[in-house]
């Protein structure tokens, strides 16, 4: 019998408020560490890795027009997205693998290679990933030469294309196509920077960190709204239907409902003692402070004895049961914030024992 009564002792301090604050910082902290751990293992276990810029400067990019009215017009940002398209393409990546000739194949460059038009500066920024800096700054490089040979076999195939039988025609097709790849150049190979190292980094394990935090702490918002509370007296009328009162032991509060509910007890109720029992250990302290409060408020020392502090619920069921009529009647104490389940669980506890008469929510300091 003793056995499963201090089990359920056990769970009803797991269910105490200051239990719930503890798991709490403990459930965010926990996640907090783990996400930053995750993310310094994911770092160790990527490896080194270097990255390497190119910059491609497009200084001219409408090569049909140029070639069939021999006018230049100036780049846009459409222009200069287009030519980070191309720089993206199959076809660029197929003869930047073939520069290399380390064995990647293009699906494996479009991996390890980010193309990004910049506007501004009406420039192609492609930056590859690598696991050594020399080989970051080769496949950066590689992109940038295959992206202008494209261009270079563009200007080719157009003008061949336009090509007729008109020799002056002709001519001028194909002094405009080796102005664009001689003098005018639409695409320019900028020098590349320096190498950056960007693994391991602690970038990742601090984004996985607030990960961590974000995720405990939603989960904590959903396990307080998950989890009912009783508030105020009100609260464990309805759970337990019996009569509550509130309690609040701030100075000044207002406390004439309390008082009425004991004077009523001790007057109907003529012998045995008011048993004041705290549904969990963690509101000894609170049964505590409504003891002395109420036999404060009592006319003789009589009927303050008869106010007595008892254990928790378990405590009271593990001590011999007195005989009927050694109990006048039951008062249990909970404070402002303990869970529901909490009070319905000492009370079916206590039932079999003496059914509690009263419920008393106490709050303040």
């Amino acid at each position: 019998m003793k056995r499963p009564t201090m089990t359920r002792l056990r769970l009803s301090q797991l269910r105490t408020p200051r239990a719930t604050r503890r798991v709490t910082a403990l459930l965010i902290v926990g996640l907090t560490v783990l996400g930053a751990g995750a993310g310094a293992a994911l770092e160790q276990a990527r490896g080194p890795q270097y990255q390497v810029r190119t910059d491609v400067l497009v200084r001219f990019w409408s090569i049909e027009s140029y070639l069939l009215t021999g006018q230049a017009s100036s780049v846009n940002s459409l222009d200069v997205a287009d030519a980070a398209t191309l720089a993206q393409s199959r076809g660029v990546l197929t003869d930047a693998a073939d520069r290399l000739g380390d064995g990647q194949s293009a699906a494996e460059l479009a991996a390890s290679v980010t193309v990004t038009p910049q506007s501004t500066s009406n420039s192609v920024a492609i930056v590859a990933t690598a696991k050594d800096p020399d080989t970051a700054q080769q496949t950066s490089e590689a992109v940038a030469t295959a992206m202008i040979a494209a261009v270079r076999d563009r200007i080719s195939t157009t003008a061949n294309s336009l090509s007729t039988t008109s020799g002056d025609v002709t001519t001028q097709l194909q002094q405009r196509a080796q102005a664009l790849t001689s003098s005018i150049q639409p695409l320019e190979a900028l020098a590349s920077g320096e190498p950056e190292q960007t693994s391991p980094s602690s970038k990742t394990a601090i984004a996985l960190a607030i990960v961590g935090l974000a995720a405990g702490t939603l989960l904590v918002i959903a396990l307080v709204f998950g989890r009912p509370v009783v508030s105020r007296a009100r609260d464990g009328q309805r759970l337990l239907e019996l009569p509550a009162v509130d309690v609040d032991f701030c100075a000044g509060a207002r406390t004439l409902p309390a008082e009425r509910l004991v004077r009523r007890l001790l007057d109907d109720r003529p012998e045995g003692p008011v048993l004041v029992v705290p549904v969990d250990a963690d509101s000894e302290k609170a049964a505590r402070r409504f003891v002395d409060w109420a036999v404060g408020n009592t006319s003789s020392p009589a009927e303050a004895a008869r106010i007595v502090l008892a254990p928790e619920v378990d405590g009271v069921v593990l001590r011999p049961r007195p005989a009927p009529g050694q109990v006048a009647a039951v008062l249990f104490v909970v404070p402002s914030g303990t869970a529901r389940r909490d009070l319905t669980d000492a009370a079916t506890l206590l039932r079999a024992w003496h059914a509690p008469d009263a419920v008393v929510v106490t709050s303040g300091s």
